[in-house]
């Protein structure tokens, strides 16, 4: 009996350390997760990350994850950070999260709870970031140097290295420098420079909503005329199958560029097609 109960409480771990804890909304370039005792394998939109996920981006690669309380990370290219653990409560609205950041740079968007126990910690090197609901910038793109940046909110920051353990409060627009095992400072106001220099390669649109309803725009007046004057467009092209070059599948692309060009310039999206950046692009690509 001993040994069935043993069993049961080990398959309870096993599923609660498995547990999904955000969900990956948006990526560009190639990145990379590596979940507990395996090796690394290529993320894609819609997956589902773990406490215990080690997360890596690589040259020119961002994605942006969220979390099952609404909280959102940012990940700029060349970062590596590990989810070390991630609990929450949606019934008590309770959190205790703390993110390890090895090296690049994260931006997080922390959501607001009404209960007390809120904790959010981000850990570099040389910094310890605690918040509660705000809106901040972690760097440690310099070897033995962090970098904190609030955007919004307040964060109290403190050195592990520092024996005297000193730690200060962070507001808007301050900006502060932990470096080697130095106490930390107290924050300087940013720059327009700064803001500049730590948000660029962070900002990625969401490429995938959960919520968004498609127009059915084949019932749609304005529509039919835009295919009518997409066919019109295609017989001033003066397109035939004698023709030398001008086979059916370069029809098929003439055909879909026009379409597609005219759904954006009246700011109708059909319903395979989302937009990214000012640009349609098919649903799935």
């Amino acid at each position: 009996m001993k040994k069935y109960i043993g069993l049961l409480i080990l398959l309870a771990s096993f599923v609660m350390a498995n547990e999904s804890v955000g969900k990956v909304i948006s990526l560009k370039g190639r990145v990379f997760v590596q979940k507990e005792n395996s090796g690394f394998k290529k993320l894609k939109i819609r997956d589902e990350v773990e406490a215990g996920d080690l997360i890596k981006t690589s040259y020119k690669a961002k994605v942006k994850i969220v979390f099952n309380d609404k909280s959102t990370i940012y990940v700029a290219p060349k970062s590596q950070f590990k989810i070390e653990e991630y609990k929450f409560d949606e019934v008590k609205k309770e959190r205790s999260s703390i993110l390890n950041l090895f090296g690049g740079r994260v931006k997080l968007l922390v959501a607001k709870l009404s209960s007390k126990k809120r904790d959010f910690k981000v850990k570099t090197e040389t910094a310890t970031v605690g918040v509660r609901g705000t809106e901040f910038i972690v760097s440690t793109e310099n070897p033995g140097e962090s970098e904190i940046l609030v955007i919004s909110g307040s964060v109290e920051v403190s050195n592990p290295l520092d024996n005297s353990h000193k730690s200060i409060l962070m507001k808007k627009d301050d900006i502060v420098k932990s470096i080697g095992a130095l106490p930390i400072t107290s924050p300087s106001k940013a720059s327009k420079q700064d803001l500049k220099r730590l948000t660029a390669s962070l900002n990625i649109p969401t490429m995938i909503n959960l919520n968004l309803k498609y127009t059915k725009l084949l019932k749609n007046i304005k529509y039919k005329k835009l295919l009518l004057k997409t066919k019109l467009e295609l017989g001033k092209l003066k397109l035939n199958n004698n023709s030398k070059g001008n086979s059916k599948n370069k029809k098929r692309r003439i055909r879909r560029k026009l379409r597609k060009r005219n759904l954006f310039k009246n700011g109708y999206l059909a319903p395979n097609h989302i937009k990214v950046n000012g640009k349609l692009k098919v649903r799935g690509n």
